[in-house]
């Protein structure tokens, strides 16, 4: 059953889930670089919230039973900015465990390289929610091989093994599944949350490594699934709700080649106008009248 319009423009708006086949996950997280603590407990419980609140809507519109929701947290240091209080994430579980089944609700938890008392903590919380959580251990070679296990043991894939079988003159190929043992095998909905850590620690090679796993992973969802992403350092905050700034694109200036011709262009001389001076003497036109010749008469006596 696909969702409405309206129904998910709220989710977006106030959840902050996408469908995957619209969501902008990998094109905000590459703009951005990783700074700052690791606040893990903040953010686990921050998640467990936010799919308690998800479950929540989707039940207010009587859809909630066909959707499976998926929480997987990616970390690779130890808690040095959490509030929240272990006992205080027991009980979230306790309350999520009561009001979803665990056959459609899971927490993924995946260490990066830890250290020994990162990797305690984090087994701590998985414990919290008891057969709805997991952990695995992962370094930046074997990320995508986690990414695969997870999307398998939830359900969101099946593996399909092929065996072959000789039976005297006679070969044969037989195709098995292995259905997901954490959710049902009927592949409805899914609604899933990356919780990414966004500490310092995880610059470089590591946020390239995670990014790109997390891109293949969202390609093995199906259209209709809805997908989300928070981040934790310091604090945690949803991806959606980010100011990203753009980068500028870069201004480049191109010289001229070495053998370009230049033309020089000689300057026209000036044209100048001299006024008259006042004391100039005017032009003399004349006219010469012919003079009348006169007689001359003599007079005899």
């Amino acid at each position: 059953m696909a969702l409405s319009a309206a129904t998910t423009g709220l989710l977006m708006a106030e959840l902050g889930y996408e469908p995957v086949e619209k969501n902008t996950i990998m094109q905000k997280l590459n703009l951005l670089k990783p700074s700052g603590g690791t606040a893990l407990r903040d953010s686990v419980g921050f998640g467990v919230s936010l799919i308690l609140k998800l479950n929540q809507a989707l039940s207010e519109i009587g859809t909630s039973e066909i959707w499976n929701f998926v929480h997987i947290v990616i970390t690779d240091g130890d808690d040095t900015s959490s509030k929240t209080k272990p006992e205080e994430l027991a009980a979230l579980f306790y309350l999520i465990n009561q009001t979803i089944p665990t056959s459609r609700c899971s927490t993924s938890y995946v260490g990066i390289e830890l250290s020994q008392k990162a990797a305690a903590e984090l087994t701590l919380i998985s414990v919290f929610g008891g057969n709805s959580c997991n952990a695995y251990q992962a370094n930046n070679v074997n990320l995508n091989q986690i990414f695969d296990r997870i999307s398998i043991d939830v359900g969101i894939v099946r593996q399909v093994g092929v065996v072959g079988v000789n039976s005297g003159n006679q070969s044969a190929l037989m195709i098995h599944q292995r259905s997901a043992p954490v959710v049902q095998v009927k592949r409805n909905r899914f609604a899933v949350l990356l919780n990414l850590d966004f500490s310092g620690s995880m610059r470089g090679q590591r946020w390239n490594s995670l990014k790109n796993s997390v891109s293949m992973f969202l390609r093995n969802l199906q259209q209709g699934d809805l997908a989300c992403c928070c981040l934790f350092n310091d604090k945690v905050q949803m991806l959606n709700r980010l100011q990203i700034s753009q980068p500028k694109p870069a201004i480049t200036y191109s010289q001229p080649s070495s053998n370009a011709s230049m033309q020089i262009s000689q300057p026209k001389p000036a044209i100048t106008y001299s006024q008259p001076s006042s004391n100039a003497s005017s032009n003399n036109y004349s006219s010469s009248v012919p003079k009348k010749k006169e007689k001359s008469c003599c007079v005899i006596f």
